[in-house]
């Protein structure tokens, strides 16, 4: 049997014995213990979305301009996260390939993001990653 199903238990015994203002004050420690288990519910939720997103940011690593996650062995994986949306609101956001261009320097992918629509220049075959600054939608057309 658990707290509130004892607490109403006890709750009716009293009404029935007559005691009308002991009733009343078990009903209002019925409620506070309802509103305790809220509370309580809503402090291990919100723990684990801390814990979960403690155990992501350790497996991230920043390769200018992106964010790119670590694999089992420790190595990066090829699909990059948006900067800005990692570091400003702390969603990890996959950016979307647009195409694929060249340079003098090589050849790199424009990749957009979703949700902030910033665009990145990125260099796959280069440990060193040159990006186009964040400028908007209008970059990567």
């Amino acid at each position: 049997m658990g707290t509130i199903e004892t607490i109403k238990d006890i709750a009716l015994a009293v009404r029935q014995l007559g005691g009308d203002e002991l009733y009343s004050k078990i009903l209002d420690v019925r409620t506070e213990v309802l509103e305790m288990q809220e509370q309580l519910f809503e402090k291990t939720k919100r723990i684990k979305e801390l814990e979960e997103a403690l155990a992501l940011k350790s497996k991230l690593i920043f390769v200018e301009p992106a964010f790119y996650e670590i694999d089992k062995d420790g190595k990066q994986t090829d699909v990059p996260y948006c900067q800005q949306c990692w570091e400003g609101n702390g969603k990890l956001i996959h950016l979307v390939y647009q195409y694929t261009d060249k340079s003098q320097e090589g050849i790199y992918g424009f990749h957009r993001c979703p949700t902030c629509e910033n665009c990145y220049k990125i260099f796959p075959n280069k440990p060193e990653r040159k990006y186009i600054p964040p400028r908007g939608p209008e970059v990567c057309r």
